[in-house]
């Protein structure tokens, strides 16, 4: 029996922060109840890390275990009382809409404590739910930036370095599990629901306290130095170099070189006939330059999984980075049939030189996109007011060559 056994949870929220922080009361034993659009949470349909072929994205899985689902048309007032009654029986009613969205469906704090006094209502969002930036997009590299945290790794300088993880969506997630619990405490001592705000701002900044402490109180700001973390008064190891200064001789590299024509093919995802199908129409196309697929005809409104295909002849022995310029979202490159890890999409850079060869060679790029632009055509009603994104390889794709030899000496 876990410590929240008995308690329930109405789980309204999209992404990751909100999904974690509901899943981790469901990992201590609470009913989450997941409400759902009809057509699903976006994320269970949108590979992400290039997992891609699996009926419902890893990802998505990965967030919400514990949970059992509701799909529901909270836009119709059928769907409103659905999940009003199921609110009535609540502990925890928690949400990380856009501002103001919750108010129109009907599932905001006023309404949904109406109804049960005793709720612990959980709003998350970007910035908080006051104040100047409240309409700004609340994304985990946005806020890293702006919170200052990429200050704190990278080496003296480098461009801002972002943490390897969504450091931030989880902070805020802990946050809010954090809240959550401390409400439900306070309910069982004073009978009292209340609502718990939890923003990724606010979240970002308090787990900076040593660096803020020291600038505040000691006077000294966070400045990078020679190590690529932030705490510079850590060191590399000793004796790792004995001082001997030694030198090699690389031959001439190639300059690098432009990958403009590709071969398309494109898996065209589509809403099927129940909310757990999926049909599939694919499209083959020839570019000679790449470009958004809201910009190709044939691809304005699609989502779902393009394939990229190119051959490239190197009369040159030697390595090669592949940077992939603009794509979205998430994507994977393989090389003569060789897959390769998934594309670190801050940096879509991928170093393909141990798998290249002298002569002709075969480059594939797989990108995986959000759902957005189907389900704004497919179901207007939920969707309509979606901007057309540009999605796919946008690039530009460079091949750029490196050679590689081996420092010696006595």
């Amino acid at each position: 029996m876990g410590v929240l056994d008995g308690y329930r949870v109405v789980d309204l929220s999209i992404a990751m922060a909100g999904p974690l922080a509901a899943m981790r009361l469901g990992d201590l034993g609470a009913d989450v109840v997941k409400v759902e659009p009809v057509t699903g949470e976006w994320q269970r349909h949108t590979p992400a890390g290039g997992a891609t072929g699996n009926r419902v994205n890893a990802s998505f899985l990965s967030l919400n275990r514990n949970k059992r689902s509701l799909a529901v048309n909270l836009k119709s007032d059928e769907g409103r009382e659905i999940v009003h009654r199921l609110a009535a029986t609540a502990d925890v009613f928690l949400q990380n809409y856009r501002p103001g969205v919750a108010e129109r469906l009907g599932m905001d704090y006023d309404t949904i404590s109406g109804l049960n006094p005793g709720i612990v209502y959980v709003s998350m969002s970007g910035y908080g739910e006051t104040g100047p930036y409240t309409s700004r997009p609340g994304q985990d590299l946005l806020l890293q930036a702006m919170s200052g945290a990429m200050l704190s790794t990278g080496r003296e300088g480098d461009p801002p370095a972002p943490a390897g993880t969504y450091a931030i969506d989880a902070i805020t997630a802990y946050s809010a599990f954090e809240g959550a619990l401390a409400a439900l405490l306070h309910r069982e001592r004073t009978g009292e629901g209340q609502r718990v705000s939890v923003n990724m701002l606010d979240a970002a900044i308090a787990v900076q306290m040593q660096e803020l402490s020291i600038f505040t109180v000691g006077g000294v700001p966070q400045r990078r130095g020679r190590e690529p973390h932030g705490h510079t008064y850590i060191r590399a190891p000793y004796g790792v170099s004995s001082g001997r200064t030694v030198t090699t001789e690389i031959g001439a590299v190639p300059g690098p070189s432009v990958l403009a024509s590709w071969r398309l093919r494109v898996e065209d995802w589509r809403p099927g006939g129940t909310p757990s199908e999926t049909s599939r129409l694919v499209h083959e196309l020839a570019l000679d330059r790449l470009a958004p697929w809201s910009d190709i005809p044939e691809l304005a409104d699609v989502s779902g999984v393009g394939t990229y295909t190119t051959r490239v002849d190197l009369d040159w022995d030697g390595g090669a980075y592949l940077e992939l310029g603009e794509v979205t979202d998430t994507c994977r490159v393989t090389v003569n049939g060789r897959r390769l890890d998934p594309v670190d999409q801050v940096n879509p850079v991928v170093d393909v030189g141990p798998h290249l060869r002298r002569g002709s060679n075969t480059i594939e790029v797989r990108v995986a996109t959000p759902l957005g632009n189907r389900l704004r055509v497919a179901d207007p009603a939920v969707y309509g007011g979606l901007a057309r994104q540009a999605y796919g390889l946008v690039g530009p794709v460079r091949l750029v060559p490196y050679r590689e030899a081996r420092v010696g000496g006595p």
